[in-house]
């Protein structure tokens, strides 16, 4: 709880998945099993990010999390999520996940050769071994991160209300090489949510807008208000000012309403002189 007076409803999940369970509901798109590279569920060292298992690339069936850099592929893994039905629809949707891919792209990082890139796409959208959907469902690309790091996508603004849509995982690569060792993707704890809203109540100061982040997600701090005659100080999660803000390590993990405090001007004190 992040205080009395600024907690409302708990965000839950429209999908979660950790791949700790059955894989029934995903559709793996590998190709041929003459294609070195795949995608597979399961437990091969340093590709997961919590728990026994995660989802990843591998040459040898799911052993090594690893890709042949000279084999070409273009494959998919995707499922289908229905949103639920809500009118009306007031705040977006996050995707977030774990991820790591060192993959290939040139010096600058703007040409991308070995690559994880996203789509959420009408479900009547079929992916297929060896091809590359491109349009504008694709929601980013990932690469260049040996490292895990924790993603947040703001979904597109659409209504998603009772509607069904094509998560796809696709990794490519070109088969002209790539990093030494070659580290494709990995990804574990993909979970899609309403977003959480931050109200910044400037208690008579200058009007700060709201926020939307992913539940569990810190907030970045606004602008100071202003407000005549006064210094602001900080944002409070109550309105009596008993516990500041921290926006460094606080997390925001439900509806919240932070308060400004304000100290007044000492020179807003003196009488004018006339």
């Amino acid at each position: 709880m992040m205080g009395a007076a600024a907690a409302y409803a708990q965000v839950v999940p429209v999908f979660s998945e950790d791949f700790e369970g059955s894989t029934t509901g995903w559709t793996f798109v590998n190709g041929s099993g003459t294609n070195a590279n795949q995608w597979h569920v399961g437990s091969a060292t340093n590709a997961v990010k919590s728990g026994s298992k995660a989802a990843y690339i591998s040459y040898d069936g799911g052993t090594t999390y690893s890709y042949d850099v000279n084999s070409i592929s273009r494959i998919h893994l995707y499922r289908d999520i229905t949103f639920p039905t809500a009118s009306p629809v007031t705040r977006p949707f996050m995707l977030t996940f774990d991820w790591k891919c060192m993959g290939e792209t040139n010096s600058g990082g703007t040409t991308y050769y070995d690559y994880l890139s996203i789509f959420l796409s009408p479900n009547s959208f079929t992916p297929t071994a060896g091809g590359i959907f491109t349009g504008s469902s694709e929601l980013n690309r990932w690469v260049n991160s040996s490292a895990w790091q924790q993603e947040t996508v703001t979904l597109p603004g659409i209504d998603y209300s009772g509607i069904t849509k094509r998560l796809v995982l696709s990794w490519v690569n070109d088969g002209s090489g790539g990093a030494n060792p070659p580290i494709a993707i990995a990804i574990d704890n993909i979970v899609i949510a309403p977003a959480v809203g931050v109200t910044f109540n400037s208690q008579g100061g200058s009007a700060v807008s709201l926020r939307y982040v992913a539940s569990g997600a810190k907030v970045t701090a606004p602008s100071a208000p202003t407000r005549t005659g006064y210094i602001f100080d900080a944002w409070y999660i109550d309105a009596g000012y008993t516990t500041a803000w921290n926006f460094s390590t606080s997390l925001v993990t439900s509806d919240t309403t932070l308060y400004a405090k304000w100290d007044v001007r000492v020179d807003a004190e003196k009488p004018a002189i006339v």
